[in-house]
């Protein structure tokens, strides 16, 4: 905008006027700057997700395995003849058993949320797969004698219950436990959840 002098026709009144106009019009253009600056105010990040959506993020994990376990056992049958030599058959079967939780099995009232805080029960660890044993890997150590369906049935059963107490013993069950607590907390905590508790339900 183009200043024209006019000072020197007005005198003093008019040097003491234009000094307040623009001391008045200073302090209109500084608060119209200041007011739109963008204002940045220090907040601590966190992010804390609504119960039913933690639930549902949860449970869209479905099985998470936290602990595999491979086992072989051999399992042996002997049939008497009294015509010839006693019938005798030995196989080995190997297994690969999943144990984890089936996070689609949590519950409504699994999740409880207060603040930053957090508790969540846990569905029990379990076999994520019964059909653990792989027959195509079942071998025939030694066999004499003729064999029928029901025997190999009979011998499948019995591998298949040894290995469930190998595999699904105390201690390997509190091991699975302690790996998805770890995994859990730390997912809750990327959540921005500060105290957390975690709890396994009772079979």
């Amino acid at each position: 905008m183009k200043k024209e002098n006019k000072n020197l026709i007005f005198g003093g009144t008019a040097i003491a006027a234009v000094i307040v106009i623009g001391a008045f019009l200073f302090n209109a253009v500084f608060s119209v700057i200041k007011d739109a600056a963008p204002k940045v105010e220090v907040t601590e990040t966190t992010t804390i997700v609504e119960t039913p959506n933690i639930i549902k993020s949860i449970r869209n994990i479905g099985q998470w395995e936290f602990l595999t376990i491979n086992d072989e056992e051999v399992v042996e049958r002997t049939h008497k003849n009294l015509i010839l030599s006693d019938d005798y058959l030995v196989r080995i079967y190997y297994g690969t058993m999943r144990l984890g939780i089936d996070f689609q099995e949590l519950k409504e009232k699994a999740v409880k949320v207060d603040g930053d805080s957090i508790s969540l029960t846990l569905p029990p660890v379990k076999l994520l797969d019964d059909d653990f044993i792989d027959e195509a890997l079942t071998k025939t150590f030694y066999e004499s004698g003729t064999w029928d369906n029901a025997s190999h049935k009979n011998m499948y059963n019995e591998a298949r219950e040894n290995m469930m107490k190998y595999g699904m013993s105390r201690e390997n069950l509190q091991h699975t436990r302690e790996l998805a607590e770890a995994q859990m907390r730390q997912l809750l905590q990327g959540l921005g959840f500060k105290r957390i508790t975690i709890l396994f339900e009772s079979r």
